[in-house]
């Protein structure tokens, strides 16, 4: 579209200059806030917990660490025609650390590499990337603020910027986790979905999908109010919604309600890509080829040095599935920039012409982190399926546990009292079927089944009444990856699925 707009003189630049500069200001609200609530939503919480370690190193420390690479490499090395400031090259730093790993994550699904027995690459690749956006995106914010208020960057303005950064992402997470419960406790105790209706679980139900949608913005609005991320709090509205409301929906709802966000958030994403052809052809041309050669040499040694060692170091400390260097190989492909370094470059202070010289090698490397990376980590997750052989285990030092850590039995018995406040019984009931089946794979070692009339079964998360017996307590006994389950537990929780079903289920069944 640019370069067709750009073929005929007749085309008013000044237009698409208005759209990119309204944008901007729009950008955080409208397009950023349902593309990290629908990363949030749609991760799932037992796997992103079994890598938790390496997510959380890799999103903290190893952000921070591609950070400084980048800003000290561009902030010494000559950029002509334009010289950038110590705090503007953190800025800029924070801005392309952030990685946006879709084609190495089609890529994963195209190959199943999560039921391949890689899930640890996939989940930490994915993990990594959503964390990693909301750190990048908070400590761009604050070196902006460093930016317009001129400070020189010493260690006193370093302590404090990182200071105020762990008070607003703990603030921020507080208030994502807090609006996920009220959107929990709302769905339990407003019962929208409750009617006189028969079929009350197989119709579209508006206000409920209406009341979760607006629910999930009202974190951000609130962050933003105080000053803090609101990008942090929605991440974390999703996950704890995912977590503690998501069973408390009606079936249609529940089943429409992810594709439903994450079709917003590509859309949004879809009109920044939009944009950002556009901006190649149309928008102010700032090109300085030193200062792209080096961003670009930056990065990769700065992803480089964020993913070897603290894979590594990972590696001997982790009590998760050892990583093996053609993964990590495959990790350090998998820091494509995207969309949210261009829609930060978008909000970059104008200092002088900076802001178009940082737009457009912004623009670029995006565009080759979508058309180069993608090839490479073809070819190692190619030679990945080639070498299904089992990693050696290497000697490990005391590893890090955190279902052993003081304090977790206290967390988890938090978290199922919470369950209790602000989940019914059925949404309980169906959470923990449902994770049973998502963990054995959704079939147990079940005997033959005797000729006769077909028994009901269990679609998905969902209870249909009665079932064979004897293939329910196969089931229910087959050892996965929870183990086996206690029989008394496993009988409370058939007693509930028998009993859970009702009028929706019966009609189910009858179509």
């Amino acid at each position: 579209m640019g370069g067709i707009a750009a073929a005929f003189p007749e085309v008013n630049r000044n237009t698409f200059q208005k759209l990119e500069d309204l944008s901007a200001k729009q950008f955080m609200l409208v397009f950023i806030a349902p593309i990290i609530f629908a990363e949030g939503y749609g991760m799932k919480s037992q796997q992103f917990f079994d890598n938790i370690t390496r997510i959380l190193l890799h999103a903290f420390l190893g952000t921070a660490i591609s950070t400084l690479v980048v800003a000290i490499s561009l902030h010494w090395l000559p950029t002509p025609p334009v010289q950038l400031s110590m705090a503007e090259c953190l800025a800029f730093g924070a801005m392309i650390s952030s990685t946006d790993p879709v084609t190495t994550l089609a890529i994963f699904k195209e190959q199943r590499l999560a039921e391949n027995g890689r899930g640890h690459l996939y989940y930490s690749v994915l993990g990594e990337s959503i964390l990693n956006d909301a750190v990048a995106i908070t400590l761009f914010g604050s070196f902006v603020n460093l930016v317009k208020s001129g400070e020189a960057v010493d260690g006193q303005v370093a302590l404090r910027i990182l200071l105020e950064f762990c008070g607003c992402f703990l603030a921020s997470t507080l208030i994502g986790v807090a609006g996920g419960l009220a959107t929990a406790l709302l769905l339990k105790t407003a019962r929208l979905g409750a009617g006189a209706c028969e079929g009350e679980h197989f119709y579209f139900n508006v206000p409920e999908l209406g009341v979760t949608l607006v629910m999930a913005y009202v974190p951000f609005l609130a962050a933003e109010a105080c000053d803090f991320s609101g990008i942090v709090a929605i991440m974390f509205a999703g996950i704890t919604t995912r977590h503690y409301a998501h069973f408390n929906l009606t079936q249609v709802t529940r089943q429409i309600f992810l594709p439903t966000v994450e079709l917003i958030a590509s859309l949004c994403e879809t009109y920044v890509f939009i944009l950002l052809g556009l901006g190649v052809f149309l928008m102010r041309r700032a090109y300085s080829w030193p200062l792209i050669g080096w961003t670009l040499l930056a990065c990769l040694v700065g992803r480089a040095l964020n993913v070897y060692p603290l894979a590594l170091l990972t590696n001997k400390l982790s009590s998760g599935p050892i990583m093996s260097v053609k993964e990590m190989h495959m990790v350090w492909m998998a820091g494509l920039r995207g969309v949210i370094a261009f829609i930060c470059a978008l909000g970059f202070p104008k200092q002088e012409d900076h802001q178009d010289y940082l737009l457009c090698t912004t623009v670029i490397m995006v565009g080759l982190s979508l058309v180069v990376l993608g090839w490479p980590t073809a070819g190692v997750l190619r030679c990945l399926q080639l070498d299904s052989s089992v990693p050696a285990q290497e000697p490990r030092l005391p590893r890090v546990s955190w279902s052993t850590m003081p304090g977790s039995a206290s967390v988890r018995g938090v978290s199922q009292r919470l369950k209790k406040l602000l989940m019914t019984n059925d949404a309980v009931a169906e959470e923990e079927i449902n994770l049973f089946e998502e963990a054995n794979g959704g079939t147990g070692a079940a005997p033959a089944v005797p000729p006769g009339p077909a028994p009901s079964t269990a679609m998905g998360c969902m209870g249909l009444g009665s079932f064979d017996a004897g293939r329910s307590a196969a089931r229910w006994s087959a050892p996965g990856v929870l183990g086996t389950v206690p029989t008394e537990r496993m009988s409370r929780l058939s007693a509930r699925r028998t009993s859970m079903p009702c009028r929706s289920s019966r009609m189910l069944c009858d179509m």
